[in-house]
């Protein structure tokens, strides 16, 4: 019986699977007169980041005249990198290390179809329009245009809203729950002996 129990219960973990939580960075990025409201989910991955590890992203150009949406849902954008050593991520911030010369970049851009791109960029070595130098650039195709600014070091671009209370997945809360029945099944099973002085 009981080892019909333990192999009930490992059989319960393995059918049960546990992916790394998604993380949200959330941050406001200013360059020259324009600023971008950056909400970037990476499925967790911590350290470096290649695009495989960014799931999603809303990103807000100048309060609104243009969103960058992806790749769920009505998604207007893509993101593309190179050399991605640049961007990297802890439990509590999203960072791109604007100190190496070698190229490296990250861009959430639209479809250039119209020749009106818009787009949010950080880059090294290269600069966003290949310029030389390491730079961020925000373009939202309205009144402000296209808008850049030197930037050197680890910056950090946004940062995990509440990394403290995560909401556990599904499968955490079956997990839990099913080892608080097992853990009172088996007190309820356990003999007491009742001692008369």
């Amino acid at each position: 019986m009981k080892l019909l129990f333990k192999t009930a219960i490992a059989a319960l973990a393995l059918a049960m699977p546990i992916s790394a939580n998604a993380l949200t960075y959330i941050g406001n990025r200013t360059v020259g007169l324009s600023s971008a409201t950056l909400s970037i989910t990476t499925d967790g991955t911590l350290g470096t980041l290649s695009l495989s590890n960014i799931v999603g992203w809303t990103i807000g150009l100048d309060n609104g005249a243009f969103t960058l949406i992806g790749p769920n849902g009505m998604q207007n954008s893509a993101v593309r990198s190179g050399n991605g050593a640049a961007l990297f991520a802890t439990a509590t911030d999203l960072s791109f290390d604007f100190g190496p010369s070698v190229r490296a970049f990250v861009i959430f851009d639209t479809p250039d179809n119209d020749g009106n791109k818009r787009y949010y960029c950080v880059q090294t070595g290269a600069g966003c329009l290949g310029g030389g130098g390491s730079d961020e650039a925000i373009d939202s195709s309205d009144s402000t245009a296209f808008q850049v600014a030197p930037r050197s070091g680890v910056v950090v671009l946004a940062s995990v809203a509440s990394p403290v209370g995560v909401v556990p997945e599904p499968a955490g809360w079956a997990l839990m729950i099913s080892g608080f029945g097992l853990a009172g099944a088996s007190l309820r099973r356990r003999a007491t002996k009742v001692c008369f002085a």
